[in-house]
């Protein structure tokens, strides 16, 4: 999977803006959450290591944002 290559201003930061649904419960809002940071996380280190193959990568501890 290509993450591609993060924006120099993800690189700085390393944040994101989340806003959640109107209804929600706090399994969806850690679920959401998780799956964003981990794809943040991989862009980077995708980014900063570009040798580096994506098997190497710890596996993300949410595999789809609405499962």
């Amino acid at each position: 999977m290509d993450y591609g290559e993060a924006p120099r201003q993800c690189l700085q930061a390393r944040t994101i803006v989340y806003t959640p649904r109107v209804h929600n419960t706090p399994r969806i809002l850690d679920k959401e959450v998780g799956f964003l940071r981990d794809r943040l996380s991989w862009t980077i280190e995708s980014t900063l290591h570009p040798d580096r193959d994506v098997t190497d990568l710890p596996t993300p501890a949410a595999a789809t944002p609405n499962s």
